[in-house]
């Protein structure tokens, strides 16, 4: 959902008019077209898409999905948007990317109708998009003229927590010929730490440092970052001084297990 990040954390299908703001803002309304369709574009099955799950409002079943459509480089075409559960997502007329493809990547978010209200209780932000996905997955489709192609979808999975201990992070050694630096410790040596991690196929960049709170998560609280599951995201991580800049930063890697918490681990800094 730098993201940015954030902000495409939001969604599952949408072949319409997919939801927000370059791909990151709160859930919106959107008009779908249910049914088959002659004219050139991508449709998602809603019920395919939720077949393990069911549409309805009780724990455990899809409310609402949300999509975001990405093309061969990896560029926003529809921006995030939010459909009924029982509601095909339609889109037509896709715009090639810069190197003329017409192959797309969907990205998918479904909630259940608990999460959807906390979405909206809070304006739709993107951190209350990041707490209350309940099943994600992508989709893959390659436009043809004049027919309608049905995307090909992941099956839908519980979303993954990516966490991070702030506590204190082993230096990195400079020198092997003199004893390991200290670590650097929360409130010592930092303030904050930023977290950055990077769909590996999407590109899509999900943060715990939005523009709004550019310096992330004030240690020890642990930075979660609600992502697509079953996927090994390449994960940016920044420490913080008081003064607000960034003095450490170290590249990390994370395998996001469906329904858990998956702790980021990283290399000394």
């Amino acid at each position: 959902m730098a993201v940015s990040p954030a902000s495409r954390l939001l969604g599952p299908v949408a072949l319409t008019a997919l939801v927000a703001g370059g791909g990151c803002s709160g859930l919106s309304s959107s008009n779908t077209t249910t049914g088959f369709s002659p004219e050139t574009g991508i449709i998602i099955r809603a019920d395919a898409l939720v077949r393990d799950f069911g549409c309805g409002s009780r724990s455990g079943q899809v409310f609402k999905y949300a999509a975001t459509v990405y093309d061969s480089d990896r560029k926003i075409v529809v921006p995030r948007t939010r459909f009924d559960c029982f509601a095909d997502a339609t889109f037509t007329n896709l715009k090639a990317s810069q190197s003329e493809s017409l192959r797309f990547v969907l990205e998918v978010f479904a909630f259940d109708a608990a999460g959807v209200a906390a979405i909206d209780a809070a304006g739709g932000s993107d951190d209350a998009l990041l707490r209350n996905t309940a099943w994600g997955t992508s989709c893959e489709a390659t436009q043809q003229q004049d027919v309608a192609v049905l995307a090909v979808c992941k099956p839908l999975t519980p979303t993954a927590r990516l966490t991070l201990d702030t506590k204190s992070f082993a230096a990195k050694v400079t020198d092997p010929k003199v004893e390991p630096p200290p670590p650097f410790t929360c409130g010592a040596d930092f303030a904050s730490v930023t977290v950055v991690a990077t769909h590996p196929t999407l590109g899509d960049k999900y943060t715990n440092a939005p523009p709004s709170k550019p310096n992330g998560t004030e240690c020890p609280a642990s930075p979660v970052l609600r992502v697509l599951s079953a996927e090994t995201y390449q994960v940016t991580v920044s420490l913080i001084d008081k003064a607000g800049r960034a003095f450490r930063t170290g590249k990390c890697s994370v395998y996001a297990k469906p329904g858990e918490d998956s702790p980021i681990v990283c290399p000394p800094l």
